[in-house]
């Protein structure tokens, strides 16, 4: 697709967002309420694109209305990306989220019952979908992070490993640590964290305790027990509100090295001064912003120390290792900020399999 016609059909996206409201009863602000949330820059909007310009482009050729098109008009689109693309059924379930956006009564799609036969067929001739992975160990990447220098590394290798850490710890997407505002990080006493009744430092001390042992012998000082930390706005919602979500941090009891409080302290220390209010800045250019790709390109090499699989999660490997470490699944749920365990267990649990010895318990003589 050349560029100019690219340029215009965004031009024709954005337009179609932006006025879908202003035929209604609704008032000016309520209009202008309601296309703010679809025109935002927002990780769910970004991710709607692709699939509006592809639709906008197959409309054009096909001289389809573009906000105006029947749910048989979503379909054979649907169709047409499926054998001329070979797209996953996820990708098209994303693509009729995004088209059904731009239709003016977009509520009208949810329900189609040949639409959802359609999806539901290419579900079922999907090819299957291997449930157990194995567990990955990160011990190689948590030998190479504990022979890093903090005081001597670069800007990216110190905040890789923080974000590494971090990320293990608390169950973190690249998105949440992106954003931590510096302001929300302090480091709190043991006497203080000893009052507080939080299921939520019980479950944090237990994965940074399982999770980061037997890589040194060095102990943190027991006065700076805990980093405190939020994470603003991440994907969860509750019933439709934007959240904060609190994490405390325990300093790991064996290992310097690899205590996500001491990396913090050497962290702050070399932070540059810079106008960013994230506790993770641009390493290149501390004043401009950083984007959750360059926090998940950091991840991603450590991740390739430890494991060949591509596209693996560290929330999901870090989950993993907590049920096979023995935390309570409820307790690795209310961590990962999972609205339920069903969820946990459909996307992100790696490890399928079950430990009992089955075998010499029912084949028996007795």
């Amino acid at each position: 697709m050349a560029n100019d016609g690219k340029s215009q059909l965004e031009t024709r996206r954005v337009e179609i967002l932006s006025t879908q409201y202003q035929l209604t009863a609704l008032t000016s602000d309520a209009q202008q309420l309601l296309t703010q949330h679809t025109v935002q820059d927002s990780s769910t909007n970004r991710s709607y694109r692709r699939g509006q310009i592809l639709f906008l482009q197959w409309a054009s050729d096909n001289n389809i209305s573009d906000n105006k098109f029947s749910p048989i008009d979503l379909i054979n689109f649907l169709s047409a990306m499926k054998s001329t693309h070979n797209y996953a059924v996820t990708t098209l379930q994303l693509f009729r989220s995004a088209v059904s956006q731009l239709h003016q009564n977009s509520s009208s799609f949810r329900d189609d019952p040949l639409l959802n036969k359609f999806i539901a067929t290419l579900t079922a001739r999907a090819p299957p979908i291997r449930l157990h992975r194995q567990t990955i160990d990160l011990q190689p990447t948590f030998h190479y992070l504990s022979s890093l220098d903090n005081t001597s590394t670069s800007l990216t290798s110190r905040q890789g490993k923080l974000a590494f850490l971090l990320g293990v710890a608390c169950f973190f997407r690249p998105s949440d640590l992106q954003r931590i505002p510096l302001d929300s990080v302090r480091v709190v006493e043991d006497s203080i964290i000893s009052h507080l009744k939080d299921d939520l430092v019980v479950t944090v001390l237990a994965l940074s305790i399982s999770l980061f042992s037997h890589f040194s012998t060095t102990r943190v000082s027991p006065d700076l027990a805990f980093l405190c930390l939020e994470v603003h706005c991440p994907k969860e919602k509750r019933q439709g509100c934007r959240i904060i979500k609190s994490f405390k941090v325990r300093a790991h009891t064996n290992s310097i090295t690899l205590c996500p409080l001491q990396t913090f302290l050497v962290y702050a220390q070399r932070r540059p001064v810079c106008s960013s209010l994230s506790l993770f800045v641009n390493s290149i250019s501390p004043d401009r912003p950083l984007q959750a790709s360059t926090i998940q390109g950091w991840i991603s090499r450590l991740l390739r120390r430890s494991t060949s699989e591509p596209r693996v999660s560290l929330r999901s490997i870090a989950s993993s290792l907590a049920l096979a470490s023995g935390i309570p699944k409820d307790d690795v749920v209310t961590m990962g900020n999972w609205s339920n365990s069903s969820t946990f267990e459909n996307h992100y649990r790696r490890e399928h399999l079950s430990q009992f010895d089955f075998t010499s318990t029912l084949i028996t003589l007795d």
